[in-house]
């Protein structure tokens, strides 16, 4: 069994990219409104932007349930071991950590106001970002797929 290539997976990325943009310009009243609320300190509007910021995450989880996010599944490929089996939910959520650990420490820096988390963050997504490239190689694995022993295959 052969493993996708970089272009289906970036294809998968750009259809999700796409999917997310059309929730948030759905949501972008709810989001305006909250950031308004945020700014003068009243109500909850922190904590609705803080939610808002999840969905990302939350939407990439279907990783974790999956082995797929929605836009993977429209190009037809999952997430398995690196030998093409199944993965364990153990490697799909350990991957999942490794690939997203930049936003979740975004977020985490925008609860708890702790710049040093933000500096991480950035650091974080560059690695992760210029990981992604290894893809292009031979074995055709992210760093993300390499530190957890899976792959992209094809489902078919």
């Amino acid at each position: 069994m052969y493993r996708s290539k970089f272009g289906a997976r970036l294809g998968a990325a750009i259809i999700d990219a796409l999917v997310l943009l059309v929730i948030y310009t759905v949501l972008l009243p709810v989001l305006a409104v909250s950031a308004d609320m945020a700014l003068r300190g009243s109500g909850p509007g922190v904590w609705v932007l803080v939610l808002l910021g999840s969905i990302p995450l939350v939407y990439s989880s279907f990783e974790i349930w999956t082995g797929q996010t929605p836009g993977k599944k429209a190009l037809g490929i999952r997430i398995m071991s690196q030998e093409g089996v199944p993965a364990s939910k153990g490697q799909l959520l350990a991957r999942w950590a490794v690939k997203y650990s930049g936003f979740s420490l975004r977020i985490a820096a925008g609860i708890t106001g702790l710049a040093a988390l933000a500096d991480i963050e950035g650091l974080c997504g560059l690695i992760v970002f210029l990981g992604c490239f290894l893809a292009l190689g031979s074995s055709c694995m992210a760093l993300h797929d390499r530190i957890t022993g899976t792959a992209v295959f094809p489902t078919s």
